[in-house]
């Protein structure tokens, strides 16, 4: 695990970035000139703001954990577009309640991204006390994932429309593999012909 940003108070939790078969010079790549940590994480102020403007193309809100295989989706969506923020403690009205144990949100999260993502996600993590309530946020760094595209562990590839996610086509997929600028081998998380669940369509 690496550090993203040092504590924003001094109540808040250090932030992890949760490393996942990512390369060194990419990681290299995303540090900031201050010490060598990335900046990207939000300030309890930007949060406030970002979660006021409510669900939207870059970020989610969930109140609890309750469908790993739904989260998944929620984060494969985040990384086949542009990225985003998946807020964990947070009403889809935009209510922050909290995580009573953010700890073990974290924790599942770290599990999702890296068993329940095909290929698997690198997000940055970070507990955020907001008022007086403890959320946690996730976010996908279009830098840090750029295997595109991304499947759900049961095959489902997502896109964020709005403030949803849904299915992707064919030819949507197709664009995504073209706008990647890394080479990947994709037959080592998806065999040929494989069928692209709700598309009737295959790679």
């Amino acid at each position: 695990m690496f550090p993203i940003r040092g504590a924003l108070k001094s109540a808040f939790k250090m932030p992890i970035l949760v490393a996942v078969d990512v390369e060194a010079d990419v990681i290299a790549a995303c540090r900031g000139a201050r010490g060598g940590i990335l900046t990207s994480m939000p300030s309890e102020a930007e949060i406030l703001a970002q979660i006021g403007q409510g669900e939207g193309q870059h970020q989610e809100f969930k109140r609890q954990l309750d469908n790993p295989e739904s989260v998944a989706g929620e984060i494969v969506a985040l990384a086949n577009g542009e990225g985003g923020f998946l807020y964990i403690g947070v009403e889809d009205d935009g209510t922050i309640v909290g995580c009573p144990d953010p700890t073990q949100v974290v924790q599942t999260l770290t599990n999702i991204c890296r068993d329940r993502c095909r290929p698997p996600i690198t997000p940055g993590v970070e507990q955020v006390t907001v008022g007086e309530q403890v959320i946690v946020v996730l976010e996908v760094l279009p830098e840090l994932n750029r295997q595109k595209p991304y499947s759900t562990q049961g095959g489902r590839f997502y896109l964020r429309v709005g403030a949803t996610k849904k299915d992707a086509t064919g030819r949507e997929l197709i664009r995504r593999l073209y706008e990647c600028d890394w080479h990947w081998d994709s037959a080592a998380y998806y065999p040929l012909n494989a069928p692209i669940v709700g598309t009737g369509a295959s790679l």
